[in-house]
């Protein structure tokens, strides 16, 4: 704007700011619409009703997407620009949108085999997926810096608080023995089928950039 080559080093920086915070902000979002597809036409088909309640999927949003991406979308990022920009996205949010869809299409058979009424088998399918959210947000705070930090660790208490405080607004109920006995596995379940499937992914989306630079390097 004011024609002076002075101004660029803090356009670029602009323009890296833009750029990475909008692809972290962009993964959360894309969890979400990619695990709610998934989840609403797999119910169609299932004989059950849909375990969710609309004010649970208000806690899960506010805390695993909407409000980090307010912070991260506005923090100062001046790494340099990776790969591309599509790509980027789904690799980060892939992983997390298929566990949780994973998560809740496992919890249900085993909710109906330990006897779980609505109630209960909804409280679990909220926990596991704002388990699941909050480790995908951690693998977009990576690298962690004072904010990330901060942020991170809000999130998850404001979890526990919700949990434990706000039942009733939230439409949860309290654990009992047979729910915590079905919770901890699936927390494991979900914690490597996280790792597993953001390892293949990025396996899978980084081997053809690898043969690209190999097959230059040969020319």
């Amino acid at each position: 704007m004011d024609s002076d080559f002075a101004s660029m080093p803090s356009i670029v920086a602009e323009g890296r700011r833009s750029i990475n915070n909008l692809q972290r902000s962009s993964s959360l979002f894309l969890v979400k619409s990619f695990f709610s597809t998934i989840i609403a036409i797999c119910f169609i088909f299932l004989q059950t009703t849909y375990p969710f309640e609309p004010i649970q999927f208000t806690l899960i949003n506010a805390l695993t997407i909407g409000i980090p991406s307010f912070f991260l979308a506005l923090e100062p990022n001046k790494e340099r620009i990776h790969g591309k920009f599509i790509l980027n996205i789904i690799k980060k949010s892939i992983p997390g949108a298929i566990t949780m869809a994973a998560n809740i299409l496992l919890l249900v058979p085993c909710a109906a085999f330990l006897g779980l009424d609505a109630g209960q088998l909804s409280t679990l399918c909220v926990m596991l997926t704002c388990y699941t959210g909050l480790m995908n947000l951690f693998k977009v705070c990576f690298p962690f810096n004072a904010l990330h930090t901060i942020l991170f660790s809000l999130m998850c208490v404001g979890f526990l608080i919700a949990q434990i405080y706000f039942q009733p607004l939230f439409s949860l109920v309290p654990l009992t023995i047979p729910m915590i006995l079905l919770l901890i596995p699936l927390l494991s379940c979900a914690t490597a089928m996280m790792i597993l499937l953001s390892h293949l992914i990025d396996r899978i989306i980084m081997r053809p950039h690898k043969k690209a630079h190999k097959h230059k390097a040969i020319h």
